[in-house]
């Protein structure tokens, strides 16, 4: 179950676009093009089964960082909104007990 949901995850977020698609011949990556890679990572489960929050990490070519944001999907791979955005480092989500909350660890305020 857990893989159907990390591929569900992946597919959706648009960060493995080939998937499941006839592409023309890929290019080779170019050293600017690690700038464009997101990355989905430690995918969570709400403890009903019915959404996925998900790390998502991206990159900012004017600093030379790595940032990631938490992102959110239904289950059926429906309403795929970010539910923090900027440049910071929000990780390690976690669902309380009745999936009504969610805790995170983030820099927004300086250190983690």
């Amino acid at each position: 179950m857990r893989t159907a949901v990390l591929i569900l995850v992946l597919g959706s977020c648009g960060l493995f676009p080939a998937l499941g698609r006839a592409e023309s011949p890929a290019k080779p990556l170019g050293i600017l093009d690690v700038f464009n890679l997101q990355l989905a990572t430690n995918p969570q489960i709400s403890p009903d089964g019915k959404r996925i929050v998900y790390v998502r990490q991206f990159s900012d070519i004017m600093a030379d960082q790595r940032h990631s944001n938490l992102w959110i999907i239904n289950a059926d791979g429906s309403d795929h909104r970010p539910i923090t955005t900027g440049n910071f480092n929000d990780s390690s989500p976690r669902w309380s007990p009745d999936g009504r909350q969610l805790l995170y660890i983030s820099n927004r305020d300086g250190s983690p």
